[in-house]
């Protein structure tokens, strides 16, 4: 078949498209479906997909890169189909030649010039000519194509930033794809508009993760932070802990650690560090800092049994949590029974941080706080006027060293036996937080400041 009948028959198939604009009327003549029905059907109906026909797409950047060359003139049938190429929609060249030749796109063709702008975002954002003459095309359009192309302006092109998109996604609760979808018509599955989206939405962790209702919060995690990648959800993560304060309400604090709990790709980094090698610095202390407080304040203001820590023991203990290594919570049976609806409530139920204390033919030690700063750990217990117990890295007991491996020191059980031999024990008597301060400061362990979580 020679090219020109190919074309031809193109143009026969353009024409029968353009006459079924009348066909949803027709349809609706022969009493088969309603006009309400049928109008509904058409309205849910994708608008604008890219052409499916690759050959003819194939086709028609050949016939660009001809007419480049000068070896070949643009047809209507062609410029149908290169609108649709953003690599070469987004080029000054194709929209000087629409201009030019005062050529009329249509609705079909129009979009394509907005789904190129989307993909190719970072190439014509700052392009102040190409949007100048893709301007000029969609002012000799109909009112709903120049109200899409100011649209793109105002939500997409704007060189104060993507802040107004933002603030729109938050109030309505919309994913980049959902918000390019209800704006433009469009739907756009990966580009560069859609990433620079994902990636500025997710510097808003506390819009996302904190402040709003709990459904909505389930919202963020579910559809923006789930299948995020990974530099995103650690940027949201982070913006999100930067903004937390002893203001953030309970619950929200609980549903971010249990997704990093739940998340494969993360978990608690005391336990699962290397899942936390893109993160920066900041954010890894930052994240331990906050899970070994969460730790700290579950401890004595649920465990403790002094119900009001009149000493202060977790005031003073949480001025050290940005230097804690790791901590647990060791229950005896009777503690474990009394407070399973907390563990439920707090997620430490299946928390590898909770452990358990053998106690049976011993009583009135409670419950045991394990705190590691790297060179000495400290026991708390969760009976008034116990002493700390002090072991250390420089102890000859083989039990005590042991303690100190991370495959024991995850252990599930301990035994009484193992803290009785212990290396020191420091009294809460009178003075005690000054005394404690020095003993820590000796191990090189001093209080570096604290977020008030």
């Amino acid at each position: 078949m020679s090219r020109q009948k190919a074309a031809n028959i193109f143009e026969a198939l353009n024409f029968i498209e353009l006459e079924m604009k009348c066909f949803p009327s027709y349809a609706a003549s022969l009493g088969r479906v309603s006009p309400e029905a049928l109008k509904k059907f058409v309205v849910n109906v994708p608008t604008c997909e890219v052409p499916k026909n690759q050959d003819r797409i194939k086709l028609a950047e050949e016939s660009w890169k001809r007419f480049l060359k000068g070896d070949q003139k643009i047809t209507y049938l062609d410029l149908r189909y290169i609108c649709w190429l953003p690599r070469i929609s987004t080029t000054i060249e194709l929209v000087k030649f629409v201009n030019k030749e005062k050529i009329v796109l249509r609705d079909r063709e129009l979009r394509g010039l907005l789904f190129g702008g989307l993909t190719e975002y970072d190439r014509v954002k700052n392009d102040l000519v190409w949007r100048k003459e893709v301007r000029n095309i969609f002012d000799k359009s109909n009112e709903r194509q120049r109200q899409l192309w100011n649209e793109l302006e105002l939500y997409c092109l704007r060189s104060e930033g993507l802040g107004v998109s933002i603030l729109d996604m938050l109030k309505r609760r919309e994913t980049p794809k959902d918000f390019i979808r209800r704006k433009f018509g469009l739907t756009v599955e990966n580009g560069q508009f859609i990433n620079l989206l994902s990636r500025e939405l997710c510097t808003h962790g506390k819009e996302l993760l904190l402040d709003p209702p709990r459904e909505q919060r389930q919202w963020a995690y579910e559809k923006i932070l789930k299948n995020a990648v990974q530099s995103d959800k650690l940027s949201a993560i982070e913006s999100a802990l930067t903004s937390m304060s002893d203001r953030t309400s309970v619950e929200a604090k609980q549903d971010l650690k249990k997704f990093l709990l739940d998340d494969p790709f993360l978990g608690d980094p005391r336990l699962k560090s290397g899942n936390w090698i893109a993160a920066s610095d900041f954010l890894k202390k930052r994240i331990i800092e906050w899970f070994s407080s969460e730790d700290i304040r579950f401890f004595f203001e649920s465990i403790f049994q002094a119900h009001l820590d009149t000493q202060g023991r977790k005031k003073f203990w949480m001025r050290y949590g940005s230097v804690v290594k790791r901590t647990r919570v060791l229950l005896n049976d009777s503690d474990r029974r009394q407070f399973q609806h907390l563990l439920v409530r707090e997620g430490y139920e299946s928390s590898p941080v909770i452990g358990r204390i053998d106690d049976s033919g011993r009583q009135g030690s409670g419950s045991v706080f394990l705190i590691d700063f790297g060179d000495v750990i400290v026991a708390e217990f969760s009976v008034p006027n116990n002493s700390c117990w002090v072991f250390t890295k420089n102890t000859e007991n083989q039990i005590n060293r042991e303690i100190w491996e991370d495959s024991v020191f995850w252990k599930k059980i301990f035994t009484r036996t193992e803290f009785r031999l212990a290396q020191d024990s420091w009294r809460h008597a009178s003075g005690w937080e000054t005394r404690f301060s020095n003993k820590l400061a000796q191990f090189g362990v001093r209080p570096r400041g604290y977020h008030d979580y």
